[in-house]
């Protein structure tokens, strides 16, 4: 009896796993069928998004540091004329 009973328990056992990967897979194509709509307004969003990344990654070490030295030049500009703010001193810039 102890070989039959592991024999019917065994078969059980898949028959359950099988019916498992069925159901998991109609409920992996209920979602897809939801989420078509959210990822076709996400789409453009994370197109968006990667492009930012990309450009940013994108930049070398001598990039940077050439922004560095002109936002530094800027800044010197800025405190010489007697502003706080590059926002303030460029307005002053406008208005002459």
């Amino acid at each position: 009896m102890p070989v039959d009973q592991k024999r019917i328990l065994a078969l059980a056992l898949a028959n359950l796993e099988d019916e498992k990967s069925r159901i998991d897979a109609e409920i992996a194509e209920l979602r897809a069928q939801i989420n078509e709509k959210h990822a076709a307004r996400k789409g453009k969003v994370r197109a968006t998004q990667a492009r930012k990344a990309v450009t940013s990654r994108a930049r070398t070490s001598k990039q940077k540091a050439e922004t560095s030295a002109a936002m530094k030049k800027l800044w010197a500009k800025v405190h010489k004329a007697g502003f706080t703010n590059i926002k303030d001193y460029k307005a002053s810039l406008s208005n002459a």
